[in-house]
């Protein structure tokens, strides 16, 4: 039986088979509108009257390109190019290159189109959106540090350096600098610099605290990121990106929002050589749809935050009609201060509406009660200038409108949160924070590497940051996990790394119900509400510091056959003081069986802990006989 099948048969409803081709009736060569390799001049107004010519044959088209490459530059905004209002749409770029001229720029955007590839192109920026270098000294005392840049790599006195959105460097690993350095804080948050001599700058950075792992003689790298992404879709379906070399950006690599069925195959995106970081941000970044994504066989190396990101939207009662009717729009994120107030809800979804249509079941939470107040279905769903209102079958306990996530009621669309996805035989490498962070339903998460993540290889929870829906039906199969779980970093200052680490939010495999508690806070959920989950057949090797597998607020759990091992060095960073393979917390019916421990101190009596649950049943863990 294959993973697919294995999946169905434990009731996972995956969405259909990636759209990798299609016939085409009609052919458009950017030479013919005036786009040529290779000669120095910038080709983005004559590559998107291609792109605009094959959009209104209204027929399937394809644009093509020579090898060689295309310089872009942006006579039209932050995107170069876009794809609007279209259909049957293929991008084949044969090998070419695109490069963009400006550092703090992206390459398309689509919006409102289906069944469109993108697809055999690579990508680069002229002026790189990263700079880096060597840390030459370490003030402690004073929360500086001095720099100096590869006099191959940008000055940070570029206005792209001084205008981001976000200023922040990291500490990479000597002896690998495409790696961040285990035993460091994975972020230097940088308030001013100032030039000292050619290539040399000081920096100042907000928490002192976290220099004392900063080391003469690190190498340092500095982004410019802004929110956004290279390639961007929004309402789109069957969107492919297939066979893609991406070599940096600026934000994120790909963002979806309420697309459907978006597909991420083939992509490769790491350093060119000789260079440490390939993003700022995010890999994959998808937000709210009907069907989930697609990522197979993709290699992701050296990004600046999560390497995939799968989860729907949130939503505020902003008005109530009767008991049954009520007027929805989107929730802003949590950490955003101040609040926004009731005017600002009413004018923030003229154009975006909240997705939701009849037949929909939502999860409605109350914070205030602590509770799943209703999963209603909805029967009638009507636009509004400033959102949505909704009718459903059934009352709501204590319906009210407000917009504060601490005493508001959350609204969550199970219909619209990517459910259905699929990650498989794809290699998540050194990156801060998450390798895949699941906020959705039904999906499967097989065949990976994931390798040096600071925090969760995969973390399956509602909220930390920002508050989502609650995950199920899962099959977590055949991975390989490696170094992860928190770099041992004792003086962090990060909002998450300031809880206390008995706090079941933490381990490679990690899942968990939260309420958001003030900015940055959370406390963990009383009920047992992430259903279905199979962890099976996975390898898991030198972990940091927390278990390897941590359930918390499960029912009907399977954690059969997988391999734990650990040497002497990672045994001794558990927090646990005797390292655990396995953690259990208020949870129920679930099943530990024929999983393998291996390392010092790390065996099936110490090694699996169960903690305030009910119906557990261990069979047949073992230690290694190696």
């Amino acid at each position: 039986m294959d993973v697919f099948q294995e999946a169905l048969q434990k009731g996972i409803k995956l969405r259909s088979r990636p759209l990798l081709d299609f016939p085409i009736k009609k052919e458009f060569h950017v030479r013919d509108f005036g786009a040529i390799a290779d000669d120095r001049f910038p080709d983005t107004e004559a590559i998107q009257s291609a792109i605009e010519a094959a959009i209104r044959s209204q027929v399937p088209a394809r644009v093509v390109f020579d090898r060689g490459v295309y310089r872009l530059n942006f006579p039209g905004g932050r995107d170069a190019l876009r794809i609007e209002d279209a259909s049957d749409l293929i991008i084949d770029g044969r090998g070419c290159e695109f490069v963009l001229m400006e550092p703090d720029k992206q390459l398309i955007g689509l919006r409102n189109s289906k069944r469109i590839i993108l697809k055999d192109f690579s990508v680069d920026f002229e002026v790189l959106p990263h700079t880096q270098g060597w840390i030459t000294a370490v003030d402690r005392k004073e929360g500086m540090i001095t720099v100096r840049l590869d006099p191959n790599f940008p000055d940070l006195d570029q206005p792209h350096f001084r205008k981001a959105d976000y200023k922040w460097g990291f500490i990479k690993d000597r002896n690998n600098p495409v790696a961040f350095k285990e035993g460091t804080e994975y972020r230097l948050y940088l308030t001013e610099w100032t030039k000292i001599a050619d290539h040399t700058y000081r920096l100042k950075v907000r928490h002192k605290i976290k220099l004392q792992t900063v080391e003469v003689g690190d190498p340092y790298v500095q982004i410019s990121r802004i929110d956004g992404a290279l390639f961007h879709a929004s309402r789109c379906e069957d969107v492919t990106f297939l066979n893609l070399r991406i070599y940096c950006s600026s934000n994120a690599l790909f963002a979806t929002s309420y697309c459907s069925r978006p597909n991420f195959i083939r992509i490769n995106a790491s350093p060119r050589q000789g260079r440490w970081l390939t993003s700022g941000a995010d890999g994959c970044f998808n937000f709210g749809g009907r069907e989930g994504p697609w990522v197979e066989d993709c290699y992701f190396e050296s990004l600046g935050d999560d390497n995939l990101v799968i989860k729907g939207y949130r939503a505020y009662c902003v008005n109530v009609v009767d008991p049954y009717t009520f007027d929805l729009v989107h929730a802003t994120l949590r950490f955003v201060r101040p609040q926004p107030n009731f005017e600002f809800y009413r004018k923030q979804d003229k154009e975006n509406k909240w997705m939701v249509k009849p037949g929909d079941t939502l999860t409605v939470l109350d914070p205030v009660k602590r509770e799943i107040v209703a999963n209603p279905v909805v029967v009638e769903v009507a636009s509004l200038d400033y959102g949505v209102r909704v009718k459903v079958d059934r009352r709501i306990p204590d319906l009210r409108p407000g917009t504060d996530y601490e005493n508001s009621l959350s609204f969550f669309n199970e219909d619209a949160c990517l459910p259905g996805f699929v990650v498989i035989n794809n290699v998540f490498k050194s990156a801060v924070r998450f390798g895949c962070l699941v906020k959705s339903h039904d999906g499967m998460i097989a065949g990976n590497l994931f390798e040096r993540h600071s925090d969760q290889s995969i973390c399956i929870l509602n909220t930390y940051q920002e508050f989502n829906g609650i995950p199920s039906n899962l099959l977590i199969k055949d991975n390989t996990f490696k170094l992860a779980s928190g770099w041992p970093v004792k003086t962090a200052q990060t909002a998450q790394h300031k809880l206390n680490p008995n706090r079941n939010i933490f381990g490679v495999v990690q899942s968990s119900v939260n309420w958001p508690v003030g900015q940055w806070d959370i406390e963990e959920a009383a009920f047992r509400e992430i259903r279905n989950i199979s962890i099976e057949n996975n390898r898991f090797i030198n972990w940091w510091q927390n278990p390897a597998v941590v359930i918390n607020n499960g029912l009907h759990v399977v954690i059969r056959g997988n391999y734990f091992e650990l040497d002497e060095y990672h045994a001794q960073t558990a927090l646990t003081g005797v390292p655990l393979a396995i953690k259990i917390v208020n949870s129920t019916d679930v099943q530990v069986a024929d999983n393998v421990l291996n390392g010092p101190n790390l065996n099936p009596k110490e090694g699996i802990k169960i903690i305030s649950s009910t119906a557990v049943r261990l069979k047949n863990n073992r230690k290694s006989q190696r």
